[in-house]
C-alpha cells in the first residue's frame, strides 16, 4: 500500500478552493485588498511572473518520512508510520508602492497565511486522507521584480501523518 500524494494535494486544494468566498466559515480572502484568483497544487517556481496571477495559494509536497511501526515477515506487509510535510505558499503582488513606511503586500501576506492556518487547523484529516495534520511554521519571503514592484509570499509547512 503506498500514499496518493496527488490526492492529498487535491483535496487540500479543494478545501482552499471552498474556503475562498465571503460565506465560508473562514474566507480565505478575508483581510486582502483583492481575493485570491488561483489556489494551485503546482510549485512555486512555475508559476508566471504575471501580476493577474496574484494574490494565489499553491501547494506542493516537501518531504515525506517513512518509519517502521512493526514488525513482520517482509517490508511489504509491515505497518508504516509517514510523516508528510507540505509546503503551502501564498503569494501577493504589489506594484503600488507610495511608501516607504507602510507596504500593503506585507499585510495582505500575512492576512492571507493567517487565513490559511485556521482553515487547515479546521481541517486536520484533510477529508480522511490523513490520520491527523497540524501547521508547523510559516516563513516570509520577499521577490523584488523591478523598482517598486515585488512578490510578498509566506509559506506554511503542514505537517501530516499517516499510518498504512
Amino acid at each position: 500500500m503506498s500514499i496518493d500524494l496527488n490526492n492529498l494535494k487535491e483535496q487540500i486544494q479543494t478545501i482552499l478552493q471552498t474556503a475562498n468566498t465571503t460565506t465560508a466559515t473562514r474566507d480565505l480572502s478575508n483581510g486582502l485588498e483583492t481575493r485570491v484568483q488561483r489556489v494551485l497544487k503546482v510549485n512555486p517556481s512555475r508559476i508566471p511572473i504575471q501580476s493577474t496571477w496574484h494574490p494565489f495559494v499553491t501547494i506542493f509536497i516537501d518531504s515525506k518520512d517513512i518509519e517502521l511501526t512493526d514488525f513482520a515477515n517482509n517490508q511489504l506487509t509491515a505497518r508504516r508510520k509517514s510523516t508528510i510535510d507540505v509546503k503551502i505558499v501564498g503569494a501577493v503582488w504589489n506594484s503600488s508602492i507610495v511608501d516607504a513606511e507602510l507596504d500593503p503586500a506585507d499585510e495582505d501576506c500575512e492576512d492571507l497565511m493567517e487565513n490559511i492556518e485556521e482553515i487547515m487547523r479546521s481541517n486536520s484529516t484533510i477529508a480522511g486522507v490523513v490520520t491527523w495534520s497540524y501547521p508547523t511554521s510559516v516563513t516570509y519571503h520577499n521577490a523584488n521584480i523591478e523598482e517598486g514592484v515585488h512578490i510578498r509570499a509566506g509559506i506554511l509547512n503542514l505537517r501530516g501523518v499517516v499510518y498504512y
